[in-house]
């Protein structure tokens, strides 16, 4: 029978499941999963709790060898300069779920019910990644500020609908500017998925769409900002925000992974959710157990257009909004 039977289940869901649930969160031909870890840059895998990330807050200045002539300069005495680093410390958190599953159905049931479960479980862990990251919805405490409220407080929001929509992405103090005045270069965005008719919707002169197939009406339409993709997930995390569109330097949005998936099945186990209380034993119940730990922050190191390491404005993302009433 093609089901998961509990007499070797341990070692395939841990070897197998694992793997292909982590490669799904991550993997960037899905719309499903992460967002955030597909764009992210992962960092080396942490051996403790705790991560400290060096942060450049003091730039080197390198100086021209002067003098009256050829011999003043060749010995004129080299000037010096500085460097300084701060840190960011990338704290592990927790992420896990049990989903509970009747013996009777494994017994009962002609194909693999945990196939069925794997991409659920890839669409729980991925959405709640991101908005913890982008939004800080449900995020522990201690954990990073959100990125679109540290985008905002530094100033990089434009709302959509104030002037020329293609100004307000592309044009000079659009969107993508409000980054590269900060010293960074965009590499990637995130959009909800009703953004897509947003940009449909911007014309030229001629007044033909910019976003349009690239033959053909049958063909898709090619989503992309300054020659960079446009990612649209599917797990519903922009969707219940002002935020139409969130773009930046995603090299500066770092992650480390504490611990992989990991998955058990409990079959002795008494599992408590709030108010229920489920004795998997008596019950004839199985449990699947799935974990993860990981951290995540925003270094803002300093840069060449922005030096100064207090300046409260310079930060890698930017956000598009949606006009509010």
């Amino acid at each position: 029978m093609a089901i998961i039977d509990r007499a070797g289940a341990e070692t395939l869901i841990n070897a197998e499941m694992s793997r292909e649930i982590m490669s799904g969160l991550t993997s960037p031909d899905t719309a499903n999963g992460s967002v955030v870890l597909k764009l992210g840059r992962r960092l080396s895998d942490m051996s403790s709790r705790q991560m400290h990330l060096p942060v450049t807050s003091l730039l080197p200045v390198a100086y021209w060898q002067d003098g009256a002539d050829l011999s003043a300069k060749d010995i004129a005495a080299k000037r010096v300069t500085a460097a300084a680093w701060d840190k960011v410390t990338l704290t592990a958190e927790e992420l896990a779920v049990i989903v509970l599953i009747s013996e009777n159905t494994l017994d009962d049931s002609d194909c693999d019910i945990w196939s069925y479960i794997r991409p659920l479980i890839i669409d729980a862990f991925g959405e709640k990644i991101d908005s913890a990251v982008l939004f800080g919805t449900g995020a522990p405490n201690g954990s990073p500020t959100a990125l679109v409220t540290a985008a905002t407080t530094a100033g990089n929001v434009i709302t959509a609908g104030a002037g020329d929509a293609y100004d307000e992405l592309l044009g000079s103090g659009g969107l993508i500017s409000l980054i590269e005045n900060s010293g960074y270069v965009p590499n990637g965005h995130i959009g909800r998925i009703s953004t897509r008719g947003y940009l449909r919707g911007i014309r030229d002169d001629a007044g033909q769409p910019l976003f349009r197939p690239m033959s053909g009406m049958g063909r898709s339409t090619r989503y992309e900002l300054d020659g960079v993709g446009v990612h649209f997930p599917a797990n519903g995390v922009m969707e219940n925000s002002d935020t139409m569109l969130i773009t930046g330097d995603f090299n500066q949005l770092v992650y480390s992974i504490r611990q992989d998936i990991t998955m058990k099945l409990l079959d002795q186990a008494t599992v408590v959710d709030g108010a229920n209380t489920y004795h998997l034993a008596q019950q004839d119940m199985i449990g699947l157990r799935v974990k993860m730990r990981l951290a995540w922050a925003t270094p803002n190191p300093v840069t060449r257009i922005k030096p100064t390491f207090s300046d409260d404005s310079r930060f890698p993302f930017a956000v598009l909004n949606e006009a509010t009433s």
